[in-house]
C-alpha cells in the first residue's frame, strides 16, 4: 500500500505550518521499508524550470532558490517542510560539496516542538545519524558538524579519502569512517552503501538531502522511494551571470525513453501564498 495524504490537494493553513499539517503531508504510515535498504526519499527546493541553485560567485548554498531574503509568504513554510523530512528520518544523506559550499550544513531538526515530537511520538533518538558521501575525502576538518559531538557520522569513501581523512578521527568525536567499494567509473557503490546502512545501523527511513547530481544517481540505481520538491514561483534560467551552468535537479546521465523512463505518482500537493508548492510523489521504475 502507498502513502495515504488527506487532503490530497490542499493549502497549508498558515506560513508558521501548524505541526498536525507537517505530520499529515510528510506521514509515513503505509510505507513499505525494503528489507534490504533504507525506505528513501529526496527533499530539494527548485526554481520552475529546474534550477537548485543560482551559483553565483560567492553563493554559499542554495538558500536563496527558496526566496529566503525576499518577503515572500512561504518561505517559513519551506524551512518547516525541509525539519520535518529530518524529523521521520532516522538518517541524512548529504556529500561533501555540500559541506564545502554551507558553512551550518546539517540536517537535523531544528525546532524544539519537532525535536519533542520526534523523540517523544515517534520513538526515535534525538538526532538523525548525518550519512556523508566524499569520494575524494576533501573535507573541510572544522565545519559545524564535526565539531557537534551530539551528532554520530558517518563518512562512506574511498580509499584515497580514508587516507585524506585520517586526521579527522584525531580531532573530533562521534565520527566513523568507512572505505566503500567502487564502481567500474570511479564512483561510491550506491547499493553497498544503503544495504550497509540497513544491515548495519537499522536505518528504516533516509532523507536524502544532496543535490541533483546525486538524487540522479539514485534514481539510475532504482534507490530513491519517493521525490520530495518544495516549487519556488521563480525562473532561474540555464546560466548564472558569468556564463557558468546552475546545477539541475535532475541532471540524470542514463538512456530513457517513453518504454523505459520512471513514472511519479503524486502522493500529495500543498500550497502557500502565491509563491510556493510543496510536491510529494512516489518513483515507479521501468529501467
Amino acid at each position: 500500500m502507498s502513502v495515504k495524504i488527506s487532503p490530497k490537494l490542499g493549502e497549508f493553513s498558515k506560513t508558521l505550518v501548524p505541526l498536525p499539517e507537517v505530520v499529515e503531508f510528510l506521514n509515513l504510515k503505509l510505507v513499505k521499508v525494503p528489507e534490504d535498504r533504507p525506505y528513501t526519499w529526496s527533499i530539494s527546493c527548485s526554481t520552475l524550470d529546474n534550477v537548485i541553485s543560482f551559483h553565483e560567485p560567492g553563493a554559499t548554498g542554495p538558500e536563496e532558490i527558496g526566496l529566503k531574503h525576499t518577503n515572500t509568504v512561504g518561505n517559513e513554510a519551506d524551512f518547516r517542510l525541509l525539519n520535518g523530512c529530518w524529523m521521520f528520518a532516522d538518517a541524512s544523506l548529504i556529500t561533501g560539496q555540500s559541506l564545502r559550499m554551507e558553512e551550518d550544513c546539517m540536517c537535523v531538526p531544528r525546532i524544539p516542538e519537532y525535536l519533542e515530537y520526534r523523540i517523544t511520538v515517534l520513538g526515535k533518538p534525538q538526532l538523525p545519524y548525518q550519512i556523508i558521501l566524499s569520494y575524494s575525502g576533501d573535507l573541510p576538518k572544522n565545519h559545524l558538524i564535526f565539531q557537534r559531538e551530539d551528532v554520530q557520522k558517518i563518512i562512506f569513501t574511498s580509499r584515497l579519502g580514508i587516507f585524506r581523512l585520517s586526521e579527522l578521527t584525531l580531532l573530533w568525536k562521534n565520527i566513523l569512517i568507512i572505505e566503500t567499494p567502487e564502481t567500474s567509473d570511479d564512483c561510491l557503490d550506491l547499493n553497498w552503501i544503503f544495504s550497509h546502512l540497513r544491515s548495519h545501523w537499522n536505518i528504516e527511513h533516509l532523507d536524502v538531502s544532496a543535490g541533483g547530481q546525486v538524487i540522479s544517481q539514485l534514481i539510475v540505481s532504482k534507490l530513491l522511494d519517493e521525490i520530495r520538491v518544495n516549487f519556488a514561483g521563480h525562473i532561474a534560467s540555464l546560466n548564472n551571470t558569468i556564463g557558468i551552468p546552475r546545477p539541475r535537479l535532475f541532471p540524470i546521465d542514463y538512456p530513457m525513453n517513453m518504454a523505459n523512463n520512471p513514472h511519479v505518482k503524486y502522493l500529495g500537493v500543498r500550497m502557500i501564498g502565491d509563491q510556493y508548492l510543496f510536491l510529494r510523489g512516489s518513483i515507479e521504475y521501468r529501467h
